[in-house]
């Protein structure tokens, strides 16, 4: 499970700077309009792209359930296959309903930050 390597909490901070980013460029930038809504949300992603990558460079168990751990260039191919030959259809159910309640929350945020503006 993702809660054993502490995933939602590493993602939970990055969102927390992603949407503390927003917040202070929306309330501090001046005048409140929709250029300035339009970059606050840029700068809010980049935000929260720039964290997830540090996060996943210094989490280190996360990288090693991930395969991305120890991979030198001429391995690489080897890193990249997959390490079970079957995974079952209810693992991968379960992780594209996850997949879809993380992207539901993202687009949630978005949108209603436009339609709040």
């Amino acid at each position: 499970l993702l809660m054993g390597a502490r995933e939602f909490a590493i993602y939970g901070m990055a969102t927390i700077a992603a949407q503390g980013a927003l917040a202070g460029i929306w309330f501090l930038g001046g005048v409140q309009d929709l250029h300035l809504l339009g970059w606050a949300t840029f700068l809010s992603n980049l935000v929260l792209c720039v964290s997830l990558a540090i996060c996943l460079a210094l989490h280190r168990p996360l990288r090693r359930k991930m395969g991305l751990l120890g991979a030198q260039l001429g391995e690489m191919g080897q890193a990249l296959e997959p390490r079970e030959a079957a995974s079952t259809s209810k693992d991968v159910l379960k992780d594209g309903i996850l997949a879809m309640i993380l992207d539901l929350a993202l687009q949630f945020a978005g949108t209603t930050s436009v339609y709040v503006a």
